[in-house]
């Protein structure tokens, strides 16, 4: 017995028989099933449809809700204000101004000589020209100058050579030299017949050999190792140049004499070479600073009264 029967039998068992429409019997019949069938297909796909999407994960999307008329109002307001300080910073310019490099002032080579009141006693030539640093003294008072720093109001030690400065003075270069030497060498005259006296020490006559002599000079070795320009608080050198180029230096005091004195030399003293290093070359006379860091001795060959002799020093 089909399903169509089985409904048949009930609608006959419920209404009567005799009474059933004929509609009825043929919807029943021939429509029901149908129906029924499609309800079950449906049925079935949005089972199997919820349990595909089911298997698939969803990616959480936060929620934001849309901002409000007075919220929107707020974040323009606080963004312009943020844009106005940040405008404000930048006038500032608190790196310098984009496009604004200074080009060095070029160095007057025919500079004239300076007329300030202002003596030269030492200088240091690195090998980086900005590097370079000078002593100069203003009447009695001496300073350390750096390549840039001002020397005096409105004066800037522009570059440092061997044997000169140049400073930049309302935008002009003028040149500082070394004081000139007084002649102290030469043979005093004499009167015929007559000859002069005067004490002679005794570290004045050199023997055949090496003059050895042991001052406290730990003291300025470790000082050159810290402060190597220091050097020229103490003595100051002089380029000695001749038509054939650089003969040697002279060896100065300045006005504490303290180290001056110990070495033992004279201003007419000329220093041809320190440990082996000639001193006719002026870069290699600048590297001997660095050199004398780390020794243990010092040999200084110097030129007195026409002899060659060394005079040698313990750093230790």
């Amino acid at each position: 017995m089909n399903f169509a029967t089985r409904a048949q039998s009930y609608l006959d068992g419920w209404v009567g028989e005799k009474s059933t429409p004929k509609w009825l019997e043929g919807f029943v019949s021939n429509q029901l099933p149908i129906v029924v069938a499609i309800l079950l297909i449906l049925l079935i796909s949005w089972r199997a449809a919820e349990l595909t999407w089911g298997m698939i994960p969803v990616p959480d999307v936060p929620y934001h809700r849309a901002p409000t008329e007075t919220q929107q109002t707020r974040s323009d307001t606080a963004s312009s204000n943020s844009d106005t300080r940040l405008s404000k910073v930048s006038d500032l310019h608190l790196f310098g101004k984009a496009g604004e490099v200074k080009k060095p002032k070029k160095v007057d080579k025919k500079a004239p000589e300076t007329r300030l009141n202002l003596t030269l006693h030492g200088v240091f030539v690195a090998d980086l020209p900005e590097n370079g640093a000078a002593i100069i003294a203003k009447g009695s008072d001496q300073k350390y100058h750096k390549v840039g720093s001002a020397v005096m109001s409105g004066v800037t030690l522009q570059a440092v050579y061997t044997d000169r400065v140049v400073l930049l003075r309302k935008g002009q270069s003028e040149v500082l030299r070394f004081p000139k030497l007084k002649n102290n060498s030469a043979p005093s005259k004499r009167k015929s017949g007559k000859s002069s006296k005067r004490t002679v020490k005794t570290s004045d006559n050199f023997g055949p050999g090496p003059v050895s002599r042991n001052p406290n000079l730990s003291k300025y070795r470790d000082m050159l190792k810290q402060e190597p320009l220091k050097v020229f608080e103490y003595v100051r050198f002089v380029p000695v140049k001749s038509r054939d180029g650089m003969k040697g230096y002279r060896i100065l005091p300045q006005k504490n004499r303290e180290l001056y004195n110990q070495l033992g030399v004279r201003p007419s003293d000329l220093v041809t070479a320190v440990n082996g290093v000639p001193l006719t070359n002026d870069k290699e006379a600048m590297k001997l600073m660095d050199q004398l860091k780390d020794a243990s001795n010092l040999q200084v060959d110097i030129i007195r009264n026409g002899q060659s002799r060394t005079l040698s020093f313990d750093l230790n």
